[in-house]
Protein backbone atom coordinates (compact mmCIF):
# COMPACT_ATOMS: atom_id res chain seq x y z
CA UNK A 1 0.00 0.00 0.00
CA UNK A 2 1.20 3.61 -0.76
CA UNK A 3 2.01 6.07 1.74
CA UNK A 4 -1.11 8.38 1.15
CA UNK A 5 -1.66 12.15 3.03
CA UNK A 6 -3.92 12.10 6.39
CA UNK A 7 -6.99 13.90 6.46
CA UNK A 8 -6.75 17.04 8.44
CA UNK A 9 -8.18 15.91 11.89
CA UNK A 10 -9.46 19.45 12.95
CA UNK A 11 -12.13 19.22 10.64
CA UNK A 12 -14.40 16.92 11.90
CA UNK A 13 -15.61 13.60 9.26
CA UNK A 14 -19.01 14.05 7.19
CA UNK A 15 -19.45 10.16 6.97
CA UNK A 16 -22.80 11.18 5.10
CA UNK A 17 -21.21 13.54 2.78
CA UNK A 18 -18.44 11.08 1.89
CA UNK A 19 -21.17 8.58 0.95
CA UNK A 20 -22.81 10.36 -1.42
CA UNK A 21 -19.77 11.83 -3.23
CA UNK A 22 -18.22 8.35 -3.32
CA UNK A 23 -21.48 6.17 -3.95
CA UNK A 24 -23.57 8.00 -6.50
CA UNK A 25 -22.11 11.61 -6.63
CA UNK A 26 -18.56 10.79 -7.82
CA UNK A 27 -19.13 11.85 -11.32
CA UNK A 28 -19.49 15.02 -10.64
CA UNK A 29 -17.48 15.33 -7.91
CA UNK A 30 -14.61 13.61 -9.84
CA UNK A 31 -15.48 16.68 -12.94
CA UNK A 32 -15.35 19.22 -10.48
CA UNK A 33 -11.80 18.28 -9.05
CA UNK A 34 -10.19 17.83 -12.42
CA UNK A 35 -11.62 20.95 -13.32
CA UNK A 36 -10.82 22.60 -10.44
CA UNK A 37 -7.05 21.17 -9.81
CA UNK A 38 -5.82 20.12 -12.97
CA UNK A 39 -5.36 17.30 -12.17
CA UNK A 40 -6.10 13.57 -14.60
CA UNK A 41 -9.01 11.52 -13.47
CA UNK A 42 -9.74 8.05 -13.78
CA UNK A 43 -12.42 5.64 -14.34
CA UNK A 44 -13.57 2.52 -12.95
CA UNK A 45 -15.32 0.96 -16.50
CA UNK A 46 -17.73 -2.14 -16.44
CA UNK A 47 -18.20 -3.98 -19.30
CA UNK A 48 -22.25 -5.01 -19.47
CA UNK A 49 -24.48 -7.07 -21.65
CA UNK A 50 -28.06 -6.61 -20.82
CA UNK A 51 -30.55 -9.37 -21.21
CA UNK A 52 -30.98 -8.65 -24.95
CA UNK A 53 -27.30 -9.62 -25.55
CA UNK A 54 -26.24 -5.28 -26.32
CA UNK A 55 -23.03 -4.43 -24.91
CA UNK A 56 -22.80 -1.44 -23.13
CA UNK A 57 -20.06 0.27 -20.77
CA UNK A 58 -20.74 1.91 -17.42
CA UNK A 59 -18.51 4.10 -15.32
CA UNK A 60 -18.60 2.14 -11.72
CA UNK A 61 -16.37 5.35 -10.26
CA UNK A 62 -14.69 8.07 -11.26
CA UNK A 63 -12.19 10.15 -9.30
CA UNK A 64 -9.04 12.31 -9.80
CA UNK A 65 -5.13 11.41 -9.69
CA UNK A 66 -2.86 14.07 -8.16
CA UNK A 67 0.84 14.79 -10.27
CA UNK A 68 2.41 12.20 -7.90
CA UNK A 69 0.13 9.66 -9.29
CA UNK A 70 -2.26 8.97 -6.22
CA UNK A 71 -5.69 8.14 -6.58
CA UNK A 72 -8.70 10.65 -4.58
CA UNK A 73 -11.62 10.43 -4.16
CA UNK A 74 -14.55 11.78 -1.96
CA UNK A 75 -13.42 9.40 0.67
CA UNK A 76 -9.57 10.69 0.65
CA UNK A 77 -6.34 9.25 -1.05
CA UNK A 78 -6.92 5.55 -1.46
CA UNK A 79 -4.91 2.97 -3.20
CA UNK A 80 -6.51 1.54 -6.29
CA UNK A 81 -6.19 -2.00 -4.88
CA UNK A 82 -9.07 -1.45 -3.27
CA UNK A 83 -11.40 -0.48 -5.98
CA UNK A 84 -12.69 -3.98 -6.69
CA UNK A 85 -13.86 -4.73 -3.24
CA UNK A 86 -15.29 -1.22 -2.85
CA UNK A 87 -16.89 -1.41 -6.33
CA UNK A 88 -17.62 -4.70 -7.93
CA UNK A 89 -18.21 -7.09 -4.66
CA UNK A 90 -21.77 -7.25 -5.67
CA UNK A 91 -21.73 -6.74 -9.45
CA UNK A 92 -25.23 -6.28 -11.66
CA UNK A 93 -26.58 -8.77 -13.55
CA UNK A 94 -24.56 -8.66 -17.13
CA UNK A 95 -21.54 -7.61 -15.55
CA UNK A 96 -18.69 -9.19 -17.74
CA UNK A 97 -15.58 -7.58 -16.60
CA UNK A 98 -14.42 -4.24 -15.65
CA UNK A 99 -11.21 -1.88 -17.26
CA UNK A 100 -9.71 1.00 -15.22
CA UNK A 101 -9.43 3.67 -17.59
CA UNK A 102 -6.86 6.40 -17.01
CA UNK A 103 -8.37 10.39 -18.59
CA UNK A 104 -6.17 13.49 -19.09
CA UNK A 105 -9.05 15.32 -17.14
CA UNK A 106 -12.23 17.28 -16.99
CA UNK A 107 -13.09 17.63 -20.66
CA UNK A 108 -11.48 13.75 -20.97
CA UNK A 109 -13.79 12.38 -18.33
CA UNK A 110 -17.23 13.93 -19.74
CA UNK A 111 -16.73 12.62 -22.91
CA UNK A 112 -15.99 9.47 -21.16
CA UNK A 113 -19.57 9.54 -19.47
CA UNK A 114 -21.30 10.86 -22.48
CA UNK A 115 -20.06 7.74 -24.92
CA UNK A 116 -21.26 5.62 -22.26
CA UNK A 117 -24.39 6.69 -21.47
CA UNK A 118 -24.73 7.00 -25.16
CA UNK A 119 -24.49 3.05 -25.26
CA UNK A 120 -27.24 2.43 -22.08
CA UNK A 121 -30.18 1.38 -23.13
CA UNK A 122 -32.38 4.57 -23.93
CA UNK A 123 -35.50 3.03 -21.39
CA UNK A 124 -32.95 4.00 -18.85
CA UNK A 125 -31.58 7.26 -20.23
CA UNK A 126 -35.08 8.47 -20.43
CA UNK A 127 -36.31 7.43 -17.24
CA UNK A 128 -33.18 9.16 -15.72
CA UNK A 129 -32.81 12.15 -17.98
CA UNK A 130 -36.36 12.52 -19.56
CA UNK A 131 -38.69 11.43 -21.97
CA UNK A 132 -37.63 13.87 -24.94
CA UNK A 133 -33.92 11.83 -24.50
CA UNK A 134 -32.85 9.44 -26.82
CA UNK A 135 -29.83 6.67 -27.06
CA UNK A 136 -28.34 9.62 -29.67
CA UNK A 137 -29.51 12.98 -28.32
CA UNK A 138 -28.80 12.51 -25.24
CA UNK A 139 -25.56 13.03 -24.64
CA UNK A 140 -25.40 16.45 -26.81
CA UNK A 141 -28.60 17.84 -25.35
CA UNK A 142 -28.41 16.45 -22.13
CA UNK A 143 -24.57 15.42 -20.78
CA UNK A 144 -23.48 19.33 -20.38
CA UNK A 145 -26.12 20.70 -18.48
CA UNK A 146 -26.77 17.63 -16.17
CA UNK A 147 -22.55 17.43 -15.12
CA UNK A 148 -22.53 21.01 -14.94
CA UNK A 149 -25.53 20.61 -12.14
CA UNK A 150 -23.58 18.02 -10.61
CA UNK A 151 -19.80 19.71 -10.32
CA UNK A 152 -21.95 22.96 -9.16
CA UNK A 153 -22.80 20.66 -6.10
CA UNK A 154 -19.75 19.10 -5.87
CA UNK A 155 -18.11 22.66 -5.79
CA UNK A 156 -20.14 23.92 -2.45
CA UNK A 157 -19.21 20.46 -1.16
CA UNK A 158 -15.24 20.77 -1.99
CA UNK A 159 -15.06 24.40 -0.83
CA UNK A 160 -17.14 23.39 2.64
CA UNK A 161 -15.64 20.21 3.35
CA UNK A 162 -13.56 17.71 1.35
CA UNK A 163 -10.42 20.86 0.20
CA UNK A 164 -10.22 21.61 4.59
CA UNK A 165 -9.90 18.12 5.20
CA UNK A 166 -8.27 16.30 2.53
CA UNK A 167 -6.50 19.16 0.83
CA UNK A 168 -5.31 21.73 2.96
CA UNK A 169 -1.87 22.50 4.21
CA UNK A 170 -2.46 20.74 7.62
CA UNK A 171 -3.88 17.55 5.99
CA UNK A 172 -0.91 17.17 3.54
CA UNK A 173 1.86 17.32 6.42
CA UNK A 174 3.95 14.74 6.88
CA UNK A 175 2.52 12.59 10.05
CA UNK A 176 4.94 11.78 13.01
Amino acid sequence: MEDLPLPDEGVPRNAALEQIYRFGGCYGMAYALARRLGWRAEALVADMRERRGAPYRHVVHAWVVDPEGRAFDAGGWFDRATLPDDFLANPRPGFVGATLVPLDGAGALRDLLAAAFNECDSRFVRAEFGDDASEDSWAEQRMDAWLEREAAEADAAIDGYFAPRWLSAPAAAPRM
